[in-house]
């Protein structure tokens, strides 16, 4: 038995404990840049492009990258916080208030309709996070941009928006999924968005991860 090969830090066992290490650390490391609430936006950007340029990619230095990201996108991204953190506070406040409503078939249609609009506004700020992230654009062409996406890739609009909104209530309701779910959440939406994203690039990225 080769002693060397069992401890070798590349092989398959420790690189999985280093990804291991890797989503929970930057899902907390996530956690603690969204406290302040405006930061929420560039936090998410960073998560995003550290799943991509870095997981996927088996970039071994993923937290400076994170930090890094982050740094190069708050300024814009206070900017798309400050419009998402309030439009997210008053689909909750009206979801709320829609459930406590005596139930009609008109209240029905209408939380319905509510809940449609808050999953198409959910999938367009998941593409405007990870734009954010990966390309550099003014803030007027992010908005812009996403929202076309959006409209023209609606199933993927769709599965980004629930698994976006399920991470952030199991974790709102659970508090422990915040350990792996941000990160993990970042991961699993990466590959449906890329390959959007690839249709639109010039030269298309490999992300294949190293072996």
């Amino acid at each position: 038995m080769n002693l060397n090969r069992i401890f070798d830090p590349n092989n398959l066992f420790f690189r999985e404990v280093s990804r291991l290490v890797d989503v929970v650390g930057l899902s907390l490391l996530w956690l603690v840049l969204c406290l302040p609430v405006v930061t929420v936006a560039p936090a998410a950007a960073a998560l995003y492009h550290t799943a991509v340029k870095g997981l996927r990619c088996g970039d071994p230095a993923s937290f400076s990258r994170y930090l890094r990201s982050f740094q190069e996108n708050w300024k814009q991204g206070l900017v798309v916080s400050l419009v998402f953190v309030p439009l997210a506070l008053v689909f909750y406040l009206g979801f709320n208030v829609m459930c406590a409503a005596p139930g009609t078939a008109q209240g029905t249609v209408m939380l319905a309709i509510y809940l449609v609009a808050g999953l198409l506004a959910a999938g367009m700020f998941s593409y405007v996070f990870a734009l954010l992230g990966r390309f550099r654009f003014t803030t007027k062409e992010l908005f812009g941009t996403a929202a076309k996406l959006a409209l023209i890739h609606l199933p993927v609009t769709v599965l980004v928006a629930v698994l976006n909104t399920l991470t952030v209530c199991l974790i709102g309701l659970l508090v422990w999924p915040v350990l792996f779910l941000p990160m993990l959440t970042a991961l699993v939406t990466s590959y449906p968005m890329e390959k959007v994203f690839a249709r639109y690039m010039d030269e298309p990225e490999n992300l294949q991860e190293e072996n």
